[in-house]
């Protein structure tokens, strides 16, 4: 199997879904109804996960810094192959996908919202919510935790920013990692964030303590398991049993950086 590049793949996955009488405007209609309904953000990741699940070889062809992201999308779609058995053996790969595709091109399900949280920072959370409650209301609960665990690490990052903001590289160093351009791991920034609080840079905040932080790791040790593991079954007792800790967490994160924004 020689690399391909993005444009081969999708035109490979292309001449597949034509064999069932899918024109390539429909392929991209595919591609944003798949981005929505697995709450995948980069169409690249979505149309590498699609070919794969149309039976393209893409091992070689899928770039180093998205291949987590990719193994993530080629689970969420198997997970949603399962409960619908499109991706049982007797069916072709070009059929469980027309299967798929008519599903999710018929009548909108009505969303169960599994997390409802009125006040957020911004529209990236907004849509983030909107995510995790169409992969709950599809039972696609991997992609719940996985989008959880996300939404605590963002609203980490953006109330670390937020407090330290860009000046010296000691403060920045609090959450971006600068020698290799990328925010730090969820693990790195809750270990600065719990020293800031025993630093009492916090102090106004008295719901930011230990507790939070013990609770905070904890969800993140569930949801790693889920996000760095190919093959784990959640259900969803799992996700239910973790709704009003996690509405809890976001809740105290989310007030707690809205009153640092005020102040600065």
């Amino acid at each position: 199997m020689k690399n391909l590049s993005l444009d081969e793949i999708k035109a490979e996955l292309c001449n597949k879904l034509r064999d069932v009488k899918i024109t390539p405007t429909r392929v991209n209609q595919i591609i944003k109804q798949t981005m929505s309904l697995h709450g995948i953000l980069n169409r690249d990741v979505a149309i590498y996960a699609l070919a794969n699940n149309c039976g393209i070889d893409i091992r070689k062809s899928v770039p180093d810094d998205i291949k987590e992201d990719v193994g993530k999308a080629i689970r969420m779609l198997r997970d949603y192959g399962k409960m619908d058995q499109i991706t049982s053996t007797k069916i072709s790969p070009q059929s469980a996908m027309k299967k798929a595709i008519t599903k999710t091109s018929s009548k909108e399900p009505r969303i169960i919202k599994y997390l409802d949280i009125s006040i957020l920072p911004d529209e990236f959370y907004i849509k983030l919510q909107n995510q995790i409650n169409r992969c709950y209301t599809c039972k696609v609960y991997s992609g719940v935790q996985i989008l959880l665990r996300k939404f605590l690490e963002n609203l980490i990052i953006e109330i670390l920013r937020k407090k330290y903001g860009i000046g010296s590289k000691e403060d920045v160093e609090i959450y971006y990692d600068i020698n290799n351009n990328r925010f730090h791991d969820f693990t790195f920034l809750l270990k600065n964030f719990e020293e800031k609080i025993e630093q009492n840079d916090f102090m106004g905040f008295p719901a930011f303590n230990k507790d939070l932080i013990k609770k905070i790791s904890k969800y993140r040790d569930i949801a790693n398991k889920t996000t760095h593991t190919l093959e784990i079954d959640i259900t969803k007792d799992i996700v239910d049993n973790e709704k009003t800790n996690i509405e809890f967490l976001i809740n105290v994160l989310v007030k707690g950086y809205n009153a640092i924004q005020q102040k600065s």
